[in-house]
């Protein structure tokens, strides 16, 4: 009988600190429960920064930058183009589509510019709307995603000169028929059928590649603006005395117009 208060006491103790136990994890499991989910990454967002480009004249032929931006990280980046008046696309390492500059990713709040080069032909006048189709992954949500958007290419007239003839003095032996190279570097943006023939001195003896009645260009059959390329013709000056001669060139070619023009070149034979 003397022992039994004491059980009680401790009995009671026990519930009280539970009873306070319980009452402090009350408070910690609503602060849990109200604390918020932790948001979700935003979508890249991606943008064409270019809209329109320098102009570019008509027959021209040229290579076009665009730059992108974009919030966030996004990788596989991929663009196609395709252009309206006739114009033509391509794309580096004539691959199918072209990519950004650094590599297929750009970092978020970044910029890089993907490159293509367009053909303009002669025919198309005011501007070329070019028609961008972009793809891409959001790097932080591994989703494909796309844009398409346009891109325009004021146009001019080319007025000035078709060409610069590199050439001006060419020399063979008098005993030896010889092969020799007439340079030209285009200035109009494109001189299509490109072919010149050469009229020489009494006695000298002009043969073209295949035995024709001219020459074309090594390269290609036109002559792009700013590139330079030869015509070779092969000169038989058996018949003449040691000396300098005048030979006149004549080139043929169309810018869209057919055009004739006509150079010097002094032979000198040894």
């Amino acid at each position: 009988m003397d022992r039994q208060p004491t059980v009680m006491t401790v009995r009671l103790s026990t519930h009280r600190r539970l009873v306070g136990l319980l009452a402090g994890l009350v408070p910690v499991a609503a602060v849990l429960a109200m604390a918020p989910a932790a948001s979700a990454a935003p979508k890249a967002k991606v943008d064409l920064v270019t809209s329109t480009v320098p102009a570019m004249h008509s027959g021209e032929t040229a290579w076009v930058s665009t730059v992108w931006s974009t919030s966030a990280t996004i990788t596989d980046f991929t663009a196609t183009m395709s252009a309206t008046d006739g114009a033509t696309v391509a794309y580096p390492a004539g691959r199918a589509f072209t990519s950004l500059y650094g590599s297929s990713s750009l970092a978020g709040d970044t910029q890089d510019f993907a490159a293509f080069k367009i053909t303009v032909p002669y025919s198309a006048s005011g501007s070329v709307t070019v028609s961008v189709s972009a793809t891409w992954v959001d790097g932080s949500k591994g989703k494909p995603d796309s844009l398409t958007s346009t891109v325009i290419i004021p146009l001019s007239r080319y007025a000035g000169p078709s060409l610069t003839q590199v050439t001006t003095q060419v020399s063979v032996p008098r005993a030896t028929p010889t092969w020799v190279q007439l340079r030209f570097t285009g200035s109009a943006p494109m001189l299509d059928g490109f072919r010149v023939s050469v009229t020489g001195p009494t006695g000298l003896a002009v043969v073209y590649p295949g035995d024709g009645s001219s020459s074309g260009l090594n390269g290609t059959t036109g002559l792009q603006g700013g590139v330079t390329d030869y015509a070779g013709i092969r000169l038989d000056a058996g018949k003449l005395t040691p000396g300098s001669y005048a030979l006149r060139l004549t080139e043929t070619f169309s810018r869209p117009d057919p055009t004739t023009e006509t150079g010097t070149v002094t032979l000198v034979v040894a």
